[in-house]
């Protein structure tokens, strides 16, 4: 009995294991056909398909100029128009894309539709600096004399808009509010 419950175990991660093999090789040659070099990486997504308000927060695994992979176990069928808010090494961006391949328990291929001039710069930056052309940059101190409690509202006030901000806006609005 404990043969057989250790063999389906077994048997299991075997087919997990293949799937994932599948799914990378199938990857790979999705990526011969691709215009733009896709990156490595570690990061999270949060996104909202068009025909839902809920909200669905998964792991990156590369990206490029025009697209991404999304690692998942529920994902949405090819053709789904998606919202996301990117976040990789520090740097945080919003896209508008559409599911082009979907590895169900795996993950989804994001094709990038719609992104705003300041969200590409992101975007720009995040992908020189995943390509080893631009090193990380250091962490921003804040001022030491900020009125503390119109920052705290301030940013209540920033946050009950936006699920995320940039480092700038965040540095902004504290900025503002050195004494």
């Amino acid at each position: 009995m404990i043969q057989t419950s250790s063999a389906a175990g077994s048997s299991s991660q075997q087919t997990t294991d293949l799937a994932i093999q599948r799914r990378d090789a199938e990857h790979e040659a999705r990526s011969e056909q691709r215009d733009n070099t896709r990156y490595k990486c570690q990061g999270h997504v949060e996104f909202v398909t068009e025909d839902s308000e809920v909200r669905t927060f998964a792991q990156l695994t590369d990206i490029s100029f025009g697209g991404c992979y999304v690692q998942m176990t529920a994902t949405s069928a090819p053709g789904a128009a998606v919202h996301l808010a990117i976040e990789v090494s520090g740097i945080r961006f919003r896209v508008q894309g559409v599911v082009k391949t979907s590895d169900p328990c795996l993950g989804m291929g994001i094709l990038f539709t719609e992104i705003s001039d300041l969200d590409q710069e992101y975007l720009q930056k995040l992908l020189l600096r995943l390509s080893g052309h631009v090193q990380e940059e250091p962490v921003a101190a804040l001022p030491a004399n900020l009125a503390t409690e119109e920052v705290i509202e301030a940013l209540a006030r920033l946050f009950a808009t936006q699920s995320f901000v940039t480092r700038e806006e965040f540095l902004y609005t504290v900025k503002q509010f050195t004494k």
